[in-house]
């Protein structure tokens, strides 16, 4: 902070003219004993006061008055150690010079000042506090300026001049203010103008005596250079202003200092407590969050960042018609609720709102709690110290944003309590947070220019447009930032749904990496199977089974001979569907055997499962002389290798070692049974065996006739969770600070050399003839596509996770136009562009 306020804040003010400056609140300055200073609680207070004093003396050297905010009544009321204490840290600035003291409201409703004489506030100032500069402080609407006026206040920040003039008029007119006195203050605040300008008023004022120079205010104390000579400076001219002016609007403007500023923000966020180790937060999923709003107004930033980890049931404590809050209650009798509270940017009073506070204590001893205080940090001494604390000094988008991430650990926090609260939350009071998820704070963050990203929209625009598909989602991590995610068009042609980042795709054959694929490594990893061992070591297959020498290997890279389909004509066809009630295969309602439903009116008889079974391990192996021969077979081979050895369904396997602990609440099988239909996008319209709309049923009639668990097919999901699964892989297996997987298990599944160009169930780019892809892909990269209009890829050289989700296949999946127009690469060619396309080097501002 220091390098920025010599390198560019006081360009900044040069530039336009500021001639004051607000610093750090002097009322909450660290009390520096003798016996603490050793520690290093008292290192880190004196490192405040010293960051304080480099402060103002940088402001000084250029001639900015720095006035220190917080002079408060406490100030005046030094009847406790504490206070005085504080008094006493404070004196220290305002002895050696301080140019300016922001008054805090609170002063001249004290009762001493009230009572005491004119002037009496102006000489405590200079005779307790040695201060000798200009006091300021605010004038609401409407007030009298009597009171300040009387007591020594030579500025006013007021929305209505015309009424302090008018007040001020009348003091005069009645005798309760003098012109001699108003005189010394216009010259007080001049002076200081004078100063502020190099020694010289800006223009030729005669209203500043010959002795003006011995004015008593202190202006250059803090400085460690010599004053500069007083200069005659070049008069500027309308044409040099208006150069100035563009200059000024283009720095501002420029994406380097707006990331800048939002960075600052960013790191002010402090945990400053967490002694019951609740942040970041674990067991997402089995966790009920509530989130209770104080105030009126609408944390609508932080829900929707909060959103992207978890669920939650959101809370209102408005303000009552006495103005204090009411108590808060918990909002279930799980004892996993986590209730997370805001503090709106208010002061909360000890007694008129000791009913809010207590119920928040009473609360913390039943249920987790996390308080996030936006405002003056002192409120958290009325809290419990077993509550985690949250402190975040300005309210705005960019700190919501923040302290929500920050609660998942998707962002890195580093801040520092700048006070003492009390002997539990003293200076310095802080706890580090890890990033350790996916965070969603812009590209500019992972170096990629925002304007560089709408490519990506104008390409999936007009694929709608051209009715490539009727909707998508698009989703890309960088260095573990969602640099961009979102949803373009609409379910489906009737537009009557358009398509949210929430809703759920059938990601058709890219399950086979984020389902079966990864059942396999772990069990690999764990060493329950092994690449080159028979699938016969691992399934029962009956005497004339012909695929038992297959090897795990060969199934994983496609290399293993079986045919692409799975034997299932006899099911897949339209003459096997009866036209109402049931026949030997399927029945229009769920009716005793007939179980397995695959469409909202039609299921199938669970023990043909077994039939189809007998008819995989009868199948005939193909030449593998090519090296490669995609096949769904394969990976049902896998799922009941998986099953066989866990001993658990694959869905009930991914979804236990992986999805649940990972928190992914938008990637699943048989999504029907937790969502509703209108969060999931339709695929295609089956006018030959379901006859109805594929809808909440996953579109592979082979995965379908497995009750919608398939090792090829099945799972539905959003891109950005999708984004969130791989993103693992890019973290050499580490997500959530949980090992899902050793790095040595994905170099070895994702290299592509086991005979032909595919990795251990993923595919690596290649120069097909149409590539999803971008050519600039390194050949370390790996994903897979699905037949649906869905992609994956993973690049861990530019550690960049890419996701594109479609439904093509609606109306029909005759249509080609996905292929044609290439726009998956085409995207992530935009993607690939886009990178290292943002410089944080921040302007040059010319004064």
């Amino acid at each position: 902070m220091q390098a920025f306020l010599e390198n560019e804040y006081l360009e900044q003010c040069k530039a336009l003219g500021i001639q004051f400056s607000m610093r750090p609140d002097l009322s909450l300055l660290p009390t520096t004993e003798i016996n603490d200073l050793s520690s290093a609680n008292g290192q880190e207070k004196i490192a405040v006061v010293e960051r304080l004093e480099n402060n103002f003396s940088a402001l000084s050297d250029n001639h900015i008055i720095a006035f220190a905010e917080g002079f408060s009544s406490e100030h005046i009321e030094t009847n406790d150690s504490l206070r005085f204490a504080k008094l006493a840290a404070l004196f220290k600035f305002t002895s050696n010079g301080l140019p300016g003291l922001f008054l805090q409201e609170n002063i001249f409703e004290n009762e001493t000042i009230k009572r005491s004489p004119p002037g009496f506030l102006q000489n405590y100032l200079s005779t307790k506090m040695g201060f000798h500069g200009l006091a300021m402080t605010t004038l609401l609407e409407g007030e009298s300026p009597e009171l300040k006026l009387l007591q020594g206040v030579d500025l006013f920040v007021t929305p209505d001049v015309p009424v302090f003039f008018q007040y001020t008029r009348q003091l005069i007119e009645e005798g309760m203010l003098s012109i001699q006195e108003l005189d010394a203050r216009v010259r007080r605040v001049l002076t200081a103008k004078s100063w502020a300008n190099g020694g010289r008023l800006p223009v030729e004022l005669s209203l500043l005596p010959k002795d003006s120079a011995q004015m008593p205010v202190k202006l250059v104390s803090f400085s460690k250079k010599q004053a500069p000579k007083v200069v005659h400076r070049y008069q500027p001219q309308a044409a040099d202003f208006a150069e100035q002016a563009e200059k000024i609007v283009a720095y501002f403007e420029h994406p380097a200092w707006q990331q800048f500023t939002i960075e600052l923000y960013k790191n002010s966020v402090t945990l400053a407590s967490d002694l019951n180790k609740l942040i970041p937060f674990d067991n997402l999923l089995q966790k009920q969050f509530s989130i209770v709003e104080t105030g009126r107004s609408d944390f609508k930033q932080f829900k929707n960042y909060f959103s992207k980890y978890a669920d939650f049931l959101p809370v209102k404590v408005p303000l009552t018609s006495g103005g204090y809050f009411a108590p808060v209650q918990s909002q279930t009798a799980r004892p996993t609720e986590v209730s997370v509270i805001l503090l709106d940017t208010f002061a909360i009073s000890p007694k008129k709102d000791s009913l809010f506070i207590q119920s928040i204590n009473a609360l913390s001893q039943k249920k987790e709690v996390v308080v996030v205080n936006f405002g003056n940090p002192q409120q958290l001494g009325f809290f419990e110290k077993n509550i985690t604390f949250f402190q975040v000094y300005e309210r705005n988008q960019w700190t919501e944003q923040q302290v929500a991430q920050a609660m998942f650990g998707g962002v890195t926090v580093r801040g520092k309590l700048p006070v003492t609260v009390n002997e539990d939350l003293p200076i310095g009071a802080s706890e580090y947070i890890y990033q350790e998820r996916v965070s969603f704070n812009g590209p500019e963050e992972a170096g990629i220019a925002t304007e560089r990203l709408v490519g990506i929209d104008a390409i999936a625009n007009t694929a709608i447009k051209n009715r490539v598909f009727p909707g998508c989602q698009v989703a890309v991590v960088k260095s573990g930032t969602v640099v961009y995610s979102k949803a373009f068009g609409f379910h489906t042609y009737s537009k009557n749904r358009p398509v949210e980042t929430t809703d759920l795709y059938d990601i058709a054959s890219v399950s086979k990496i984020a389902s079966t694929t990864l059942a396999v490594m772990k069990l690999y990893e764990q060493n329950q199977i092994s690449l080159t061992n028979k699938i016969s070591d691992y399934i029962k297959l009956g005497a004339n089974a012909s695929i038992g020498s297959i090897k795990v290997k060969d199934l994983l890279i496609h290399n293993s001979g079986l045919q692409a389909p799975m034997p299932i004509a006899k099911f897949y066809n339209y003459r096997s569907v009866p036209s109402s009630g049931c026949n030997d295969i399927f029945c229009k309602t769920e009716n005793g055997d007939f179980d397995v439903q695959i469409a909202p009116s039609l299921f199938f008889r669970h023990d043909y499962q077994d039939t189809i079974w007998q008819r995989v391990s009868r199948l005939h192996r193909l030449s593998t002389r090519n090296g490669f021969r995609y096949s769904d077979v394969n990976f049902y081979l896998l799922q009941r290798a998986v099953e066989d050895i866990s001993r658990s369904s694959l869905d009930e396997y991914v979804n236990n070692h992986f999805y649940q602990s990972i928190g992914l609440r938008h990637l699943m099988y048989n999504p029907s049974k937790a969502f509703d239909q209108s969060q999931i996008v339709p695929t295609e319209r089956d006018q030959m065996w379901r006859k109805t709309l594929v809808h909440g049923f996953v579109h592979d009639p082979s995965a379908a006739l497995m009750g919608g668990v398939g090792g090829n097919a099945g799972i539905f999901a959003n891109a950005e969770d999708m984004a969130v699964l791989f993103q693992v892989l890019d973290n050499d297996g580490v997500y959530g600070g949980i090992q899902y997987f050793d790095a040595k298990t994905i170099q070895t599944f994702t290299t592509a050399k086991y005979g032909n160009h595919r990795g251990l169930g993923f595919d690596k780019p290649t120069n097909r003839k149409y590539p999803t892809c971008s050519s600039r892909t390194p050949a370390t990269a790996y994903g897979h596509n699905g037949f649906t209009g869905t992609c994956v890829w993973i690049d861990p050289e530019n550690d960049l996770v890419y996701v594109f989700l479609s439904n093509r296949i609606h109306p029909t999946s005759q249509n080609k136009k996905i292929f044609v127009e290439a726009v998956r690469r085409r995207i992530h060619d935009v993607v690939y562009d886009a990178l290292d396309s943002f410089q944080s080097e921040l302007p040059k501002l010319g004064n």
